[in-house]
Formats: C-alpha cells, sequence, structure tokens
C-alpha cells in the first residue's frame, strides 16, 4: 500500500498533485483537473506520511513543509526547548 492510497479520500479524489505522492515535487497539476489544491487536513496527511520515510515533504504541501522547517529552526524555537 502507498501513502496516498491510504488517504481517506483517494477513491473520489481529482487532485494530481498530491502531498501523499513520493513524486509530489515533480507533479503538476493538471489544467483539467476538478480539484488541484489537496482539501484533507493536514494533521491526517501529517499522520499518514509519518509512517512513510519516501515523501519529500512528510504528507505536508510546500508552504506548510516551508513554515514547519522555519519553526523548528527558529532560535527562539530552539531556546525554548532548552
Amino acid at each position: 500500500m502507498t501513502a496516498y492510497e491510504e488517504c481517506p479520500k483517494f477513491l473520489r479524489c481529482a487532485v494530481n498533485k498530491c502531498p501523499l505522492d513520493p513524486k509530489y515535487k515533480e507533479r503538476r497539476p493538471h489544467p483539467d483537473d476538478r480539484e488541484t489544491v489537496c482539501r484533507l487536513e493536514k494533521e491526517v496527511r501529517v499522520f499518514i506520511g509519518s509512517k512513510y520515510d519516501n515523501l519529500p515533504y512528510d504528507g505536508m504541501i510546500g508552504d506548510e513543509y516551508k513554515m514547519h522547517k522555519r519553526w523548528h529552526t527558529s532560535p527562539e524555537t530552539q531556546m525554548a526547548d532548552q
């Protein structure tokens, strides 16, 4: 089973660029797609993504992942962890 097959919306989803797809970075939304953005809740995507080590953004979309990385590498966060 793949990460995107674990998605509860898999059978009825029309998003070509799925954040649960190992080739997420390579995919582009198709002009004829009914939906171009994943509507699955972030927490669910991250939970599913945590089971797989081949997802580029751990189930997050690009902007979510950038903010996640920025948060976890900020000096304020690192000081709070100490």
